[in-house]
């Protein structure tokens, strides 16, 4: 991809409805006055999930998904990246109130956002493990959908994942909520990259 083109792609990324209205924010840390990053990252900020503490109900929580954490090659091994995501634990705590949790995908591992910024891991999340409650032995070819049809069938799946996530559980347990504002930013991302 070029370099105009991938800038296009990001032009196009910030007209999603996942991201108009604040619905993301990009962090940089600088050394002010110098405006030169140090370090960066970004939060997308219309994620929605649900917390199940064993012996109560079914909260509906904010999640934070981050995103490109990202330092210079002469930056690296200084400590900017840990400070800025010190910084962000902060943040992402005021902007949910407490209430919800953050998602961020890692190549170097939870151990180092345990110990930069307090960040609770759930241990070693690389692998996803999606429980099916219901075999079906009986199943017909896929149908392709169009992006509008596509909306009816989450709202139908988030009310079904919801009931089945009420269930009494003996450990607190967390599930991001699907949204169809992230199915049109997927399908728009890469309708952009043909």
């Amino acid at each position: 991809m070029t370099l105009e083109a991938y800038i296009e792609c990001g032009r196009l990324e910030l007209q999603s409805p996942l991201f108009l209205d604040g619905g993301i924010t990009f962090w940089t840390l600088v050394d002010s006055p110098s405006t030169t990053p140090l370090s960066a990252c970004e939060t997308i900020n219309r994620k929605k999930g649900w917390v199940k503490v064993p012996g109560r109900p079914v909260e509906e929580v904010p999640v934070i998904g981050i995103a490109s954490v990202f330092t210079p090659a002469t930056r690296r091994n200084k400590g900017y990246a840990a400070a800025l995501m010190q910084l962000l634990s902060k943040k992402v705590h005021a902007m949910t109130g407490g209430r919800g949790f953050s998602v961020l995908f890692s190549n170097i591992g939870p151990c180092y956002y345990a110990v930069n910024g307090g960040w609770i891991t759930s241990g070693e999340a690389s692998q996803l493990i999606i429980p099916i409650t219901k075999t079906f032995m009986d199943t017909v070819a896929p149908e392709l959908l169009q992006l509008k049809q596509a909306e009816e069938y989450i709202n139908k799946d988030v009310k079904t994942l919801e009931k089945e996530f009420a269930a009494d559980s003996n450990i607190t347990t967390v599930r991001m909520i699907p949204q169809y504002s992230e199915l049109l930013y997927n399908g728009l991302y890469f309708a952009k990259l043909k």
